[in-house]
């Protein structure tokens, strides 16, 4: 599936919980949102060096890329993702995301500093786009409990 690479919009307060319902989901699609950053150097470097290339930002998680699949389709907004960012600026990249593809933002579940930053994974390739190594910082997928998805996000009729 082709990503698409986001801007950085500026940060802002956003309620703790899940926006209220805008309509009936027929699909929810529960688990991981995160934001892939991809560095992709223009020629072989040496690791322990910057070297000059490309850095982009692309929306992934197993459940964010299940949703975006389902989202394109179902051609509506009867897909809901119910996934937690963090109040950071990542979380604020990822909702912007979803938005500007066309779909719902009302099952994200926002959670403080207590719980971490949006769910991260950097990846470094070689010049050929193949994968030398990454890091992923998924810790806010433990804030995915079925009590709170129950809580803050409507499932219901």
């Amino acid at each position: 599936m082709p990503s698409q690479t986001l801007t950085s919009p500026p940060v802002s307060p956003v309620p703790s919980t899940a926006r209220p319902k805008t309509t009936r989901a027929s699909l929810a699609v529960v688990g991981s949102l995160a934001v892939d950053i991809t560095m992709h150097p223009f020629s072989t470097s040496p690791l322990q060096t910057t070297a000059p290339g490309s850095v982009s930002l692309t929306l992934g998680g197993v459940a964010g890329n299940v949703s975006r699949a389902a989202h394109s389709l179902l051609q509506s907004d009867k897909t809901l993702l119910v996934a937690p960012i963090g109040a950071d600026l990542l979380g604020s990249v990822a909702e912007k995301g979803l938005e500007e593809n066309g779909m719902r933002v009302d099952g994200l579940i926002r959670v403080g500093a207590e719980g971490g930053s949006t769910a991260t994974c950097g990846y470094l390739v070689d010049e050929k786009g193949e994968l030398i190594g990454g890091v992923a910082d998924m810790k806010i997928a433990r804030e995915v409990e079925g009590r709170k998805v129950s809580s803050d996000v409507d499932l219901s009729e």
